[in-house]
């Protein structure tokens, strides 16, 4: 049997994050249940609708409306957590 070379900081290089396997499954099935709820959630919603936002007007169907605002939170939410993470990195 043939071992893989180390690395510099002397974990075998596998692509290991440092999260226990057992927690990495738990958040793979909690974020896979929650996939299936919302798109459960959507494909309930194909009616059309009317949005008001500020001073536009417009009819599409529902479904678009929440992929937009999933999709605005999902990004929001991303770059939240990027500046905190920057900013807890720059505090000794």
């Amino acid at each position: 049997m043939v071992d893989k070379p180390r690395t510099a900081g002397g974990d075998r290089d596998s692509g290991y994050d440092g999260a226990p396997r057992a927690a990495v499954s738990v958040r793979l099935i909690a974020g896979m249940v929650a996939l299936i709820i919302l798109i459960t959630f959507l494909l309930q919603n194909l009616q059309e609708v009317d949005v008001n936002f500020l001073w536009f007007s417009w009819s599409t169907r529902m479904i678009w409306a929440l992929i937009a605002s999933a999709a605005i939170g999902g990004i929001g939410t991303i770059a939240f957590a990027t500046i905190r993470r920057r900013e807890r990195s720059r505090d000794p």
